[in-house]
């Protein structure tokens, strides 16, 4: 719900280390994970082929211990207050504007919204308020979500 209103939603687990096995000089690895992330099983397995496919180590089974979950925080990262202003005088003056960003879908849609980027629906929006009615397709009242206006 969260990245549908532009915010970042993060989530937050833990495990306690046994020093015996975690000592205060141990080397943790993020390119080949020697310590617990709660990876399941299948992707530990998939990762081991891809290491021996590629002539690399294979992944430290201890990856795949289980974290406790502790929670998710929601954050906005708002526009600079400028931006929708620079948005709006771009389109006036005949430039396509996109935006790029490693954000989430929902919270990159949301973010466009706000500066002006994407100015009416998404086929996303049709589809929901489709759904939302009960209505599909050649049923009076539905909309074709590929007529939206709005590319995302």
């Amino acid at each position: 719900a969260g990245s549908k209103r532009g915010m970042r939603v993060l989530g937050f687990a833990e495990k306690r280390l046994d020093p015996a096995q975690y000592p205060k000089d141990y080397a943790f690895d993020a390119q080949n994970v020697n310590f617990p992330i709660g990876e399941p099983e299948g992707e530990y397995q998939a990762a081991c082929e891809l290491a021996k496919a590629n002539n690399d180590a294979a992944p430290s089974d201890r990856c795949m211990q289980k974290l406790c979950y502790l929670g998710m925080m929601a954050l906005i990262d708002p526009p600079r207050p400028q931006v929708p202003d620079a948005v709006k005088r771009c389109k006036g003056a005949g430039i396509k504007v996109i935006m790029v960003t490693g954000d989430h879908p929902e919270t990159a849609k949301a973010i466009s919204k706000k500066v002006g980027i994407i100015w009416g629906e998404t086929s996303d929006d049709i589809a929901d308020r489709n759904e939302a009615n009960g209505l599909t397709k050649g049923m009076p009242g539905w909309e074709d979500p590929d007529f939206a206006p709005a590319i995302v």
